[in-house]
């Protein structure tokens, strides 16, 4: 196939996706199925996702990390996924507790201005009794908001990595 069509596998893309332009400008990028669930399989087994996991997913589906993170991978894994419609830090802190009738959640992604807004919003009180896991997305974490985050809801928090730049002193 020419033209960016084709993916590895030679299957024709699944979606396109604009890049953020954080190194440059914004670029579409085509997923073929093949990749989609390539890394749907990939980020599923990293995180040790098991069929009694549910995430939370205050992404947008226009993101790949809402696509292939929180949705793609708990379906590939198994597992559940409550979607938001949109970001409500209150409304989250209730599903992270399982009220409103949603399953209680053991995991969730999200960019750092959400966790920001969560740790803002946390209610008094005890902490959401499954979450296990709060990951970061998109950008660095600050260390300072990584603490605040594992002290108000309990989990860990798995931070983004970003590429350290080695400087020479020779």
């Amino acid at each position: 196939a020419s033209g960016g069509e084709a993916g590895e596998t030679g299957e024709r893309p699944a979606l396109v996706l604009a890049t953020s332009g954080s190194t440059g400008r914004s670029k579409c990028v085509p997923r073929t199925v093949g990749q989609l669930l390539l890394g749907a399989h990939a980020i599923g087994a990293s995180l040790a996702l098991r069929s009694d996991d549910v995430c939370m997913n205050v992404m947008p589906l226009f993101h790949i990390g809402g696509i292939l993170c929180n949705v793609l991978a708990p379906l590939a894994s198994g597992s559940g996924v409550v979607c938001a419609p949109r970001f409500d830090p209150v409304a989250a802190w209730r599903v992270l507790g399982g009220r409103d009738g949603h399953p209680a959640v053991s995991w969730y992604y999200a960019v750092p201005t959400h966790h920001q807004l969560l740790i803002a919003a946390a209610p008094q009180g005890p902490r959401p009794r499954r979450l296990r896991l709060a990951r970061s997305a998109a950008a660095a974490l600050p260390i300072a908001v990584a603490a605040s985050l594992a002290s108000a809801t309990g989990a860990a928090v798995l931070p983004t990595c970003t590429r350290a730049r080695a400087e020479r002193t020779d």
